[in-house]
């Protein structure tokens, strides 16, 4: 699971409580850009089904659906989407993400199926409308991409302008009505994350532009499959489909620069583009003989066997694969902070999902994504995570938050190996508000010792605010911590 997908659980658990779609009570900043999938997951709170577990299910499910959409369709000429599509699901990238937590995998099957109900089936008119006001309401650039996908085929398909024209129609009324709520219910037209992650200029194009290349290197295949296709565009029976497609895959690898890229593992980013390029390439393999397509199919699999290897790291790394649990810090943290401080302590988190979330005290977003006034500050040093770079220590420090997290983690040696197996400090971004003189002057460290893990719990309690339980030997259901004050 990923850090990120705790804060969304944090707004559908708040939403459930009757607070409202926030992050900290009475306090309204739009600080997710999955409307609809938090919504669907404060149900998961009414039906007792933990929020992690509940979003897994909905992610297979939506998949499966997919597959079954395929699968159904009966033309010869679809036929040719069923083995690359079914490939689909045992992309690496796929496989991950279905277990993240996010909205990243039900989001692309929801995009996927809008496709194929829109340019390969016949199928109810209403079918086609509701999966593109979900997929809309999932996240904004369901609407953006959907919006441009039907401008596209206005232009390119003069034969069913009406319906395409009458989709469009109830599609924007329907996300006219949410737009206009969200923005007079947060006094934003825009999402806080949008303010805090997108910080402009020449900067983030250029880790834009590392990334998207990065990608396409990954998948080298697929990408020159696309080739047959754009030569041969003219043999293809849906005529209409192809060339909007690679307008639009074109198109996305802008907007993909242009916001800059992603930090998340195994490009998070370009997720919902896997489908469309995949049925790109069955178009490619249906244009040669069988000894060709065959020979294509050999090289799919080597690809996708290099992928596995490239993100075996990634997958190792699950305690679920590698049959070694570990102690997730954040979430220890979190369960700490539950268990031993009182209900309106005010914490400050670079990691702004699982510590909230578990301990459930007023927070601080140091990294803005949930604090419009750190949002909206300029960008000063952009080093760190993309997507990451805004911090304002001094309006932290002015809020007074009585413990300040940063990694949360300290390794019980100090250092630990780096790429080339040499040490390394253990430092994962830039935290200014460390080497303050006002932080300096009112913190000091905190050291919870940890069983069974190769790191402690590090973290800034506020001078001179100690209650008694701090004095005392901690414990917490799963094992004993204790404190140990550090010089």
């Amino acid at each position: 699971d990923t850090d990120d997908a705790y804060i969304s659980f944090r707004y559908a658990k708040n939403f459930f409580k009757g607070e409202g779609l926030v992050f900290n009570q009475q306090e309204k900043v739009e600080g997710y850009t999955n409307f609809l999938w938090t919504i669907m997951l404060s149900l998961s709170f009414s039906l007792n089904i933990p929020p992690l577990i509940f979003a897994r299910i909905i992610s297979i499910l939506s998949f499966i659906i997919l597959i079954a959409f395929v699968l159904k369709l009966q033309k010869n000429e679809i036929k040719i989407l069923h083995p690359m599509l079914i490939l689909l699901t045992i992309h690496p990238a796929i496989g991950y993400w279905l277990m993240a937590g996010l909205e990243t995998t039900f989001f692309t099957a929801l995009f996927s199926m809008f496709l194929i109900t829109f340019f390969f089936t016949e199928s109810n008119f209403v079918i086609t409308v509701i999966i593109a006001v979900i997929t809309a309401l999932i996240r904004p650039e369901g609407f953006i991409f959907i919006s441009l996908i039907l401008l596209l085929s206005f232009l390119f398909d003069k034969q069913r302008r009406k319906k395409i024209s009458l989709l469009f129609s109830i599609l924007l009324l329907i996300y006219s009505t949410y737009f206009f709520w969200r923005a007079i219910y947060y006094n934003s037209l825009l999402p806080n994350t949008f303010y805090a992650k997108v910080s402009g200029g020449a900067s983030d194009i250029k880790n834009g532009l590392i990334y998207t290349i990065n990608f396409i290197k990954k998948n080298i295949l697929f990408y020159l499959l696309l080739i047959p296709v754009i030569f041969q565009i003219k043999k293809l029976k849906f005529n209409y489909f192809t060339p909007i497609a690679l307008i639009f895959l074109v198109i996305y690898h802008f907007y993909v620069i242009f916001v800059g890229g992603d930090w998340m593992a195994l490009f998070r980013f370009f997720i919902p583009l896997l489908p469309l390029i995949f049925i790109l390439n069955s178009f490619s393999i249906s244009l040669f003989n069988v000894k060709i397509k065959k020979f294509i199919i050999l090289l799919i699999s080597i690809q996708l066997i290099y992928l596995f290897y490239d993100a075996k790291s990634f997958y190792l790394d699950n305690p679920i694969i590698s049959g070694k649990p570990k102690v997730d810090i954040l979430k220890e943290i979190g369960l700490w902070l539950k268990n031993n401080a009182n209900k309106n302590d005010v914490i400050a988190v670079i990691a702004a999902g699982k510590i909230p979330y578990y301990s459930e005290l007023p927070t601080i977003d140091m990294r803005g994504l949930n604090d419009k006034h750190i949002a909206h500050t300029k960008v000063k040093n952009k080093s760190g995570l993309a997507g990451h770079f805004k911090r304002d220590p001094q309006y932290v420090l002015s809020k007074k938050p009585k413990y300040i997290i940063t990694t949360g983690a300290i390794m019980k040696k100090k250092i630990t190996p780096n790429k080339n197996g040499k040490p390394a400090p253990f430092v994962l971004d830039s935290y200014p508000i460390l080497k303050l003189p006002e932080f300096k002057k009112n913190y000091s460290p905190l050291r919870i010792k940890l069983k069974n893990s190769d790191k402690d719990i590090l973290i800034y309690v506020r001078k001179n605010i100690r209650n008694s339980k701090l004095k005392e030997k901690l414990t917490l259901k799963s094992e004993p911590r204790k404190i140990q004050k550090i010089e």
